[in-house]
């Protein structure tokens, strides 16, 4: 019978049921029946229901979401309608349709015994998948329902049967775990089990277990034979046509070379291959590999340091390992990591008992996926356009960010060693070589802006600028803000007085600039005069020149300009006022 996927079952099965309402009706003007010979039905297609017949499913949902129905009488001539589902001598409608989006159809036929031939198809002109005959159906208004029979189609030609674990050949005696796939038309359906048989046979083996779905085999041989052979014999329905089946034995074989010598030592251990991971804590991901061996694999498990993951084996399965499955060489397993960097092995072993194992390729960095931050002196850290502005100089630490080609962030455990490297020398690296360099800028000058790019080169030569893992640029701006003023606490505002006038520079965001040596020139306009008149910044920026008053005052208040000029930079005026 046809199967329902577990996951599928209360959203859609197709069952076919003609339900007998038992009431007559009036046939259709121009019809030659009375309204008493006329059954009404109703065909449903349990789309919408639940029952106990299934159809190949896709994994969520049966694949089969159209169902022609072709309706024969006694003598096995086709019933047709009048284009309403109502029967009709001669009509054009030759059969009834049911899909999941019309579920149901009601029909009327007149007493009597019919056959029902199903066909069940993706769609209305998608892959024929499904069939079934119901012959000898009495229908009468004590008829209560008619279930109609669909049997998933079976092909040979999609349909496998292989080895559990890889196999390059055997010995006379050799045990092989055999496991067959019954596939519908369309290769990625499977056959549900309730819709075939199968019997094992073989001169080349001895059957020791069987089921549906593979087979437990020793193999015995011939003297000159140099392939053993194991035939699994399928029987049940087949395409014969574009819209017929019929029960049917389909052969499917496995093959593999046969060694007949005597005595061999197998010292060829297995090879085996761990693919590279990228895990999260709490993340399903899957792990994958190959294997293979000059003879067979006979067992592959894999390890997360000293705790067994995953393995072929199944009484490691029972005790809480995920069970490893293998497609051609290739196998595989969902687990769930608890940390970002697990540590994982894979040990490979034949019947010989050689071992291979192998662990995970470091992580590929790929060029432009990675970032480098600043995580320290964050105050003084700001965005300049495409750059990352640093408001003095001095040490920061950084953080170096690799990622792969899916943009994954490859955990500081697993990167592989690199190097950071800036293209201006006046920008000095630490621990170049770790997670957490420390950059050492250079303290902001007059009149320029300092920058260089901080990078990681794939190649690991501070002298490749392409194709970089990460990069950043960063700037030092030069002086952008200048002040001078007058000494409150030494202002008295008489003429002849003297009074300090002190002046400074500042960064980007308003902080002192330490620059030392700057010359500053002093200007008096109105009268005056400075002692001494020319001087320097100190090692904080800051500059204090004495300024002595001019003497003459006319009227109630004179009003004076000096100014300090900062040689590179620009001048900063002060206006001032005298008291008579």
């Amino acid at each position: 019978m046809l199967k329902v996927h577990p996951t599928a079952l209360a959203a859609l099965t197709l069952p076919l049921l003609l339900a007998a309402c038992g009431s007559a009706v009036t046939p259709p003007a121009g019809g030659d029946l009375s309204s008493s010979d006329l059954v009404s039905l109703i065909l449903n297609s349990g789309l919408t229901a639940l029952t106990t017949q299934g159809l190949p499913t896709n994994g969520t949902a049966s694949a089969v979401t159209y169902i022609k129905v072709n309706v024969k009488d006694a003598s096995g001539n086709p019933v047709t309608f009048s284009g309403s589902n109502v029967y009709k001598a001669g009509g054009t409608q030759t059969f009834i349709t049911l899909s999941n989006t019309d579920p149901t159809a009601k029909l009327l036929l007149p007493r009597g015994t019919y056959s029902f031939e199903s066909i069940g198809k993706a769609n209305a002109t998608g892959s024929f998948l499904a069939y079934g005959q119901d012959n000898g159906v009495d229908l009468s208004p004590k008829t209560p329902s008619v279930n109609l029979t669909l049997h998933t189609l079976i092909n040979a030609a999609n349909s496998t049967l292989v080895s559990k674990l890889p196999t390059t050949y055997v010995n006379i005696t050799d045990k092989l775990d055999l496991r067959l796939a019954v596939k519908t038309p369309s290769a990625t359906l499977d056959v549900p089990l309730s819709d075939y048989t199968v019997t094992y046979s073989n001169t080349d083996a001895t059957v020791l277990t069987s089921s549906k779905l593979g087979a437990n085999v020793q193999v015995v041989g011939t003297t000159g034979q140099t392939t053993a052979t194991v035939d699994a014999l399928v029987n049940g329905y087949v395409a014969t046509g574009a819209e017929t089946a019929a029960m049917q034995n389909q052969k499917i074989t496995y093959a593999v070379p046969l060694s007949l010598t005597g005595l061999s030592t197998d010292a060829t251990p297995p090879t085996v291959i761990l693919n590279s991971v990228t895990a999260s804590p709490n993340t399903a991901i899957t792990i994958s590999g190959t294997a293979n061996d000059n003879k067979a694999i006979s067992q592959v498990r894999v390890f997360d340091g000293s705790v067994l993951i995953g393995s072929t084996n199944a009484d490691d399965v029972t005790a809480g390992a995920k069970l490893i499955t293998f497609t051609g060489t290739t196998w595989s397993f969902n687990w769930i990591s608890g940390s970002a960097a697990p540590e994982l092995m894979v040990v490979a072993s034949d019947a010989a008992g050689n071992e291979s194992r192998a662990t995970p390729p470091a992580p590929v960095p790929a060029a432009g996926q990675g970032s480098l931050n600043v995580t320290s002196r964050l105050p003084e850290v700001y965005s300049s356009g495409q750059q990352v502005g640093l408001d003095r100089g001095g040490a920061y630490t950084l953080a170096v960010i690799l990622k792969d080609a899916n943009g994954q962030v490859i955990p500081d455990a697993a990167l592989p060693p690199f190097k950071v490297c800036s293209s201006n020398p006046s920008f000095t690296l630490t621990g170049a070589s770790t997670g957490t360099p420390v950059l050492t800028a250079p303290e902001p000058q007059v009149g320029a802006d300092q920058t260089t790019r901080v990078f990681v080169p794939a190649d690991g030569n501070c002298s490749t600028t392409t194709g970089a893992l990460a990069s950043a640029d960063y700037i030092v701006s030069g002086i952008h803000r200048w002040s001078a003023g007058i000494d409150n606490s030494t202002f008295t505002g008489l003429p002849g007085s003297t009074m300090r006038v002190i002046g400074g520079l500042y960064t980007a965001l308003g902080n002192p600039m330490p620059l030392s040596g700057v010359r500053v020139d002093t200007f008096a306009g109105d009268g005056g005069s400075f002692d001494p008149s020319s001087t320097t910044t100190d090692a904080n920026g800051k500059v204090s020149v004495l300024f002595t008053a001019p003497m003459a005052v006319s009227g109630p208040g004179q009003r004076f300009r000096i100014a300090l000029s900062f040689e590179g930079v620009g001048s900063a005026p002060i206006d001032s006022q005298l008291h008579n």
